[in-house]
């Protein structure tokens, strides 16, 4: 009999955990629910969701942040990012989204918020650059982005193929 109970018992747990996984699997695909609702808590299949984290931002393109001062002379100079975010290059490809200040998806009223943020960012770049000695006339923020390859991260990151548009500049 116990044999017997401990077989049903496991058989539910796996039963369970199978529901849970595919649950956050099917939400990180759809970003619907199922119409068919498992009788979990809903912090349950939330977590559910939460543990797909590395397929939810999927894309087939690297990006970055380009920052560049302009000298007196009138050239650009590139501004290196990771004195300022001395991070991983996870965390600094979170910061450099800026995904915190993100309210809204695709939304021309979410494209100016983030344009403004990008300012005060580049702003804040020109002050923190002069307190370190480079009197940069303007800084500009640029946004590059490139294919994907299993040659490496960068080995893309050039032209033809990488792409840049211009987020802003301050004076």
């Amino acid at each position: 009999m116990t044999v017997m109970l401990r077989t049903i018992a496991r058989s539910v747990v796996v039963l369970g955990f199978l529901i849970w996984v595919t649950s956050g699997v099917l939400f990180t695909l759809t970003h619907t629910w199922l119409p068919l609702r498992f009788p979990l808590p809903s912090r349950l299949l939330h977590f559910s969701y939460a543990t797909m984290a590395p397929f939810q931002g999927y894309v087939t393109t690297n990006a970055e942040l380009i920052a560049e001062g302009r000298q007196e002379e009138g050239a650009w100079e590139p501004i290196d990012l990771a004195r300022y975010v001395p991070l991983s290059p996870g965390i600094r490809n979170v910061w450099m989204h800026l995904r915190s200040f993100k309210r809204m998806e695709n939304d021309d009223r979410q494209q100016e918020h983030m344009r403004a943020r990008y300012r005060t960012l580049a702003l804040l770049l020109r002050d923190r650059e002069q307190q370190s000695g480079r009197d940069y006339r303007s800084v500009r923020l640029s946004w590059q982005e490139w294919p994907a390859s299993p040659a490496g991260y960068r080995f893309l990151q050039h032209n033809p193929f990488a792409e840049t548009k211009l987020i802003t500049t301050v004076p």
